[in-house]
């Protein structure tokens, strides 16, 4: 008899553990965002069975399981407790018991037998659940959990014991407090993308919103030397020559010089002036259909650019540099093309950013932003204040370079293909080259 309840108890106490440990495992696992996903999940549930059964749903509310990983520790510090008393329990009483009838085998036996289905059934099987199926475990144990959790003795003392855990042990970063970082995000869209969870448009989609929020607007301004310009003093007819010329329907007007920008033309406004204004001595001037103009600091963030004129109903900023001077100017467009690649219409130049001679061979227009080079090349950018790979060129070489002259970075040679004036429009780029030749 004494043998039965031994091994009743012996069974319970194993239950127990595992139980606990599956709680453990699952809400270790279970992050913030993740929580919110499902709470928002049920809620949803819950709200089309109401719907269906016209209001009078009867499943119970679930528990929050957001509020549950908020602090987590008052979940997990009474779980811990009650399945380490378990264990130790167990380990004592069958350890016990094998002294009490067996010999120092016996004793050495019962302690192996117990490690192994301690293991197993306490470890590594709930630990597996926890993981594989961590969204049903949550569901099913979160009213235990939230009842554990009101426990107050249990967690004051789980609290207390954890003090000296706490003092030795490394300081809390943000990092682990379970909220998803930009880099996990895209990281699990890159891994729904290869498990054909989502399409791998999406994924890039993305990874091109969360760069987004770091981007500024010197990274995707048109620069002040291709900026097409008209003069305050030039005729609708001449604007509306460059309007045509360009393709742009919007042009930046200009007094004395670029920085004194007074404002910008629009193609519409020049046609109607055009076909029914009439001017001074019957010409008309751009100054008679000049619009305010838009200015924001070179360093303003992109995605805050866009949000202002989604709210002014504005397609073109001017930026300015730190000293007042006209930087160059951003259209919505080109924060679009940040998003979804560079968009084409049959006013556009067909000039590739990127083309591939060969093996090891590349041309790129020293317009294409540094970050781009780095992806194809596989390089790591040193430290420097430059945007393109024309600023990147210019700063390794340390002067303007002629046409031809070359310069190493990371194993590439990248070679200043076409230079004009103090530009460079053209690099090329070799892997293993002599970085002394002239290219």
């Amino acid at each position: 008899m004494n043998w039965v309840l031994g091994a009743v108890a012996a069974a319970v106490l194993l239950a127990a553990a595992m139980f606990l440990r599956l709680i453990e495992a699952t809400f270790i696992r279970l992050g913030r965002a993740r929580a919110s996903g499902l709470d928002e999940a049920d809620g949803n549930s819950e709200r089309h069975n109401g719907d269906r059964d016209n209001g009078h749903s009867s499943a119970p509310p679930r528990a929050s399981l957001e509020k549950l990983v908020e602090d987590r520790e008052v979940v997990l510090g009474p779980v811990s407790l009650l399945r380490v008393l378990a264990q130790v329990t167990l380990v004592g009483g069958v350890t016990w018991i094998a002294a009490s009838r067996t010999g120092a085998a016996g004793i050495v036996a019962a302690i192996a037998m117990t490690s192994f289905a301690l293991f197993v059934v306490t470890e590594a099987l709930p630990r597996r659940w926890g993981v594989e199926a961590n969204d049903r475990m949550a569901r099913v144990l979160a009213p235990v959990a939230r009842v554990l959790s009101r426990a107050g003795p249990l967690v004051w003392l789980a609290r207390l014991l954890a003090v000296p855990a706490k003092a030795l042990g490394p300081a809390a970063t943000h990092g682990d407090s379970g909220e998803v970082t930009e880099d996990e995000l895209v990281a699990l869209a890159s891994a729904a993308a290869q498990a054909s969870l989502i399409e791998d448009s999406e994924a890039e989609l993305i990874g091109q919103i969360m760069g987004l929020g770091d981007t500024i607007v010197r990274e995707v301004m048109v620069p002040r030397p291709d900026m097409i310009t008209v003069s305050i003093g030039d005729s609708v007819a001449d604007a509306l020559e460059k309007v045509i010329a360009s393709g742009f329907t919007r042009l930046p007007v200009t007094g004395a010089s670029v920085d004194d920008l007074q404002g910008i033309v629009l193609a519409k406004d020049l046609v109607a002036a055009h076909l029914h204004g009439i001017g001074t001595d019957g010409v008309v001037k751009c100054a008679q259909v000049l619009r305010s103009a838009t200015f924001v600091p070179e360093t303003k963030r992109v995605s805050d650019l866009m949000r202002e004129m989604q709210e002014s109903k504005s397609h073109l900023a001017i930026a300015v540099d730190e000293y007042g001077g006209v930087a160059g100017l951003v259209t919505l467009e080109d924060i679009i093309e940040e998003l979804v690649g560079e968009i084409v219409d049959e006013y556009d130049a067909d000039e590739a950013l990127v083309q591939v001679l060969g093996d090891d061979a590349f041309l790129f227009s020293g317009r294409l932003p540094a970050s781009q080079l780095a992806e194809v090349l596989e390089l790591r950018l040193p430290e420097g204040d430059w945007d393109t790979v024309g600023g990147l060129v210019l700063d390794r070489m340390g002067h303007v370079p002629e046409t031809g002259e070359t310069t190493e970075l990371d194993g590439w040679c990248l070679s200043a293909l076409e230079v004009e004036g103090r530009r460079i429009n053209l690099v090329g780029a070799r892997r293993g080259a002599d970085s002394t030749g002239s290219g």
